[in-house]
């Protein structure tokens, strides 16, 4: 009996962390850092390193509310939407009354190294400090230094709204017992490693948290460490294999350029929670921290993910489709096309399936090389577009099963006006170069009847006297999409695009 129980805790706990790989992604602003005067501090050095180590942590993305402009940083307040209920982070800012003003160093070592609140509570798993218990007492302090010297906030975000079991946070002691504690510490140096290594692999095991995106969970929602960093999905958007397997065919200049510049390996834009990462905690770290983290990650080595078993033929594409491709072309997450949408595909087949192949075993746009998977061969990759291509073409009547939990994008014409505003009005609005005007149904009609796949290719890659992404040197793809979307809808002479 005590075995059943157990293993109902730790699905409880599963389904509860699961929900952050399906949850439906709005990437959120960049979020200002509040500026510290560091004159009037005693302990400044350690306030200082403290506000480093807080930025590699990425403290900011959840502990401030991005769904309301203008939220105060780090007052908490940001609703985690689950299938059984939203979570709401708490104020870690220095309010005594609403905040953690009254923390002491002990208390949140507590809760940082052992997920547990001053009153011995566990916290959900959605507070990573199953990496932070990682971090060195010393660097937690510091962390703790620069939290109580930013602004304090009076503000007590809303109580989750979850129902039971699942708002029981004993029910968390199952979980920790089996998964949690027998792996449980700071982070020791390997002395057979160099100074770099140790150093890249202590900002990626902890305050990082790399491995919680970057690795698959088993089926109680623990890291499956036989395949540490071997890739996962994360809010409908794939989390790479970064392994020395999934980095070998880059230098380390080219990984670099994924933090700093956005640049996804095998091209493309990073979009997604990639990108809240780089924009409010990589582009923080000095040279030397990032030299040694890729330094690191190009030393990895996991076993690879496994694949289907599957035959051959028509099989083996399934299968690999299944495991690996369905995270995103099953609903059309970071753009992809989804299986079996004919008018999707007529134009990616048009240019023939040579181009197809070397799309996908290369990367393209937000997809990555192979799709993830590292550990498969070309010819699998080629089998996995062939089923797609037949599922997809004129004239299948192939059935494709689209999980619910994954959503379908939606448009966002506000954000699209924005970019038309911004960049597209330049030409749009009198003309020039040739730009159908704005509202000008008899030009824009046989462009929109060109099929909208279309007119995101031409405007993302360029066309004719129209540069790429119209010129917008700092639009991602789902902006331009946005924008394209928005022109649509303002130039019509009949139907609906919104569902593109």
């Amino acid at each position: 009996m005590q075995k059943i129980i157990e293993k109902g805790v730790c699905f409880v706990v599963f389904l509860l962390f699961s929900t952050l790989c399906f949850a439906e992604y709005k990437t959120p602003p960049t979020l200002p850092y509040p500026t510290i005067d560091y004159s009037k501090l005693n302990n400044a050095d350690i306030v200082k390193k403290g506000e480093y180590l807080a930025k590699a942590g990425d403290c900011i993305a959840c502990h401030t509310n991005t769904d309301q402009e203008g939220a105060p940083v780090f007052a908490g307040g940001l609703g985690i939407n689950t299938p059984f209920g939203v979570f709401y982070t708490p104020n870690i800012s220095p309010d005594k009354k609403t905040g953690i003003g009254n923390w002491s160093d002990a208390d949140f070592i507590k809760a940082m190294r052992e997920g547990l609140n001053p009153h011995n509570e566990n916290y959900f798993p959605v507070f990573p400090y199953l990496y932070f218990n990682k971090v060195s007492d010393e660097d937690l302090l510091a962390i703790k230094a620069y939290l109580f010297s930013i602004p304090a906030v009076e503000y007590t975000p809303p109580k989750n709204s979850v129902g039971w079991p699942f708002s029981v946070r004993f029910l968390q002691w199952g979980w920790k017992m089996m998964f949690f504690y027998p792996d449980s510490g700071p982070f020791k140096e390997n002395p057979r490693y160099s100074k770099q290594w140790n150093r890249g692999a202590y900002l990626v095991k902890g305050l990082g948290h790399c491995s919680m995106c970057h690795t698959p969970l088993n089926p109680f929602g623990a890291p499956k460490t036989a395949y540490y960093l071997g890739g996962g999905v994360v809010d409908n958007f794939p989390a790479p294999n970064i392994t020395s397997v999934g980095l070998k065919d880059f230098s380390a200049e080219q990984v670099k350029n994924v933090f700093l510049q956005d640049q996804m390996l095998g091209g493309g834009k990073i979009e997604g929670p990639m990108l809240d990462v780089n924009h409010n905690s990589l582009r923080y770290l000095s040279q030397e921290d990032l030299d040694a983290i890729v330094f690191y990650l190009k030393t990895v080595k996991s076993k690879p993910l496994p694949k289907p078993k599957v035959s051959s033929g028509a099989g083996l594409g399934k299968g690999i489709y299944e495991t690996y491709c369905a995270a995103c072309h099953a609903s059309g997450a970071a753009g992809a096309p989804v299986v079996g949408d004919q008018a999707a595909w007529a134009p990616r087949i048009k240019i023939g399936m040579d181009a197809l192949y070397h799309n996908a075993i290369n990367g393209i746009n937000a997809m990555p090389a192979k799709g993830t998977c590292t550990s498969c061969t070309d010819q699998e990759i080629q089998a996995a577009v062939q089923y797609m291509v037949k599922t997809s073409e004129a004239g299948s009547e192939a059935e494709v099963n689209v999980p619910v939990s994954m959503p379908a994008p939606t448009v966002n014409l506000e954000n699209g006006k924005k970019i038309y505003t911004e960049t597209c009005s330049t030409c749009h609005t009198k003309g020039q170069l040739g730009a159908p005007k704005l509202g000008d149904k008899a030009a824009w009609a046989p462009l929109i009847k060109q099929n909208m796949d279309v007119l995101f290719a031409h405007t993302l890659s360029g066309y004719n006297n129209m540069p790429v992404k119209g010129g917008c040197q700092t639009c991602q793809n789902s902006d331009i999409m946005d924008a394209v979307v928005y022109m649509v809808q303002q130039s019509k002479q009949g139907g609906d695009y919104l569902l593109w």
